[in-house]
């Protein structure tokens, strides 16, 4: 089942692929459990496809295998697009709080050049845990890049969106694009 789970995975993307490169935009397969919940089945997919314009949007909170980040430097090199999490969830364990100068570190050494994102979905309160994130975040990517890259936003004035209509949690899903190699 999961053969051909994989078979028609793979077909869909090549679709998808067609479309999106006539377009000059790569495709991204995110690490998120499934048939992709480890590196070795999301690379398998993305290696099966039929076409330059796949790849991955790595997540790095998303494998739950029992070493995260041994994961994540397998993936990197097929990154289109990064969600970095505060906290890992290795196998057998509860959540972590992330290496965030690992993360980046794994980014750097395979040459990283698009968008990083916060994908927050701690417990933490965030209006306090974003703004200390996303400072974290900018000093270690400015760390070594300081006259290659800009901030696109300031920590010190990010504010959280109001929870629309409805919607009692505004932690699920809170994303911000913060970061893009120049």
């Amino acid at each position: 089942m999961v053969v051909g789970l994989k078979r028609l995975c793979t077909s869909a993307i090549e679709d998808r692929c067609d479309y999106a490169g006539g377009r000059g935009i790569c495709f991204g397969l995110e690490n998120h459990g499934g048939i992709v919940s480890t590196a070795e089945e999301i690379l398998e997919i993305i290696r099966a496809v039929k076409s330059p314009w796949p790849g991955i949007n790595l997540d790095t909170g998303n494998f739950h295998t029992d070493d995260p980040y041994a994961d994540l430097v397998k993936i990197a090199p097929y990154a289109v697009n990064v969600q970095m999490k505060g906290e890992v969830r290795p196998c057998g364990k509860g959540d972590e709080p992330a290496e965030l100068s690992r993360l980046v570190k794994i980014l750097r050494e395979t040459n990283y050049q698009g968008y990083v994102a916060l994908e927050y979905e701690s417990k933490e309160d965030p209006w306090t845990a974003v703004p200390k994130l996303l400072n974290q975040m900018k000093e270690l990517f400015a760390a070594r890049w300081i006259k290659r890259s800009r901030c696109r936003l300031s920590a010190a004035s990010w504010r959280p969106p109001v929870p629309s209509a409805g919607s009692d949690n505004l932690r699920s899903g809170l994303t911000e694009s913060i970061l893009r190699q120049v």
